[in-house]
């Protein structure tokens, strides 16, 4: 019964992590996981699903779960990048310097681009700055990646919203789906 359990919240986490997902991904192995605790295809896949969200300190520890994963140093090397960028770039952001902060972030998280996270990180400097148009960038490329990214669903509609001319439902529509009128 608990193996049967265990292979539903797991099958229903892979689909989702197969689809982008990642958030609901995530919560259904984190229940597969509960179910049993050393299953470490689980782990390294919930570990995936977090790394891929930007979320480097969950990941460690599901990988860390995880013995057969081998991977782990280049997230520790990638975390260590992010930290020292925010470090930089807090005092800039306090003092409302939106533009110098996006522009350091963007060179310093160059090597680690595609996390949903911190695609939505930029997005929301890029939003500060009123770069409107590269805001809805990074935000539809996180969405592209985490499809249940609920924050930049929010602020892609804060941005509609504000009847900024940059994007409309439709285009990110197609962006997401991949279907494109020619």
């Amino acid at each position: 019964m608990i193996e049967n359990l265990y292979q539903f919240y797991f099958n229903q986490g892979l689909g989702s992590a197969k689809n982008d997902y990642l958030t609901l991904a995530v919560e259904s192995l984190k229940k597969a996981v509960v179910l049993k605790a050393d299953a470490a295809e689980a782990w390294d896949l919930m570990g995936l699903c977090y790394y891929r969200m930007g979320r480097f300190g969950n990941s460690r520890f599901c990988w860390g779960q995880s013995a057969s994963f081998s991977r782990l140093w280049q997230n520790d090397i990638e975390e260590e990048k992010l930290r020292l960028c925010l470090q930089q770039i807090e005092p800039l952001l306090k003092k409302k310097r939106f533009k110098k902060a996006v522009r350091i972030f963007e060179k310093m998280t160059a090597s680690i681009e595609g996390k949903a996270h911190l695609l939505s990180f930029a997005g929301m400097i890029k939003l500060k700055s009123k770069d409107y148009k590269g805001a809805v960038s990074d935000f539809t490329q996180a969405l592209t990646i985490d499809r249940s990214n609920s924050k930049a669903a929010e602020y892609l509609i804060y941005i509609n919203k504000m009847n900024k001319p940059v994007w409309t439902i439709l285009d990110v529509f197609k962006t997401l789906t991949g279907k494109v009128k020619k």
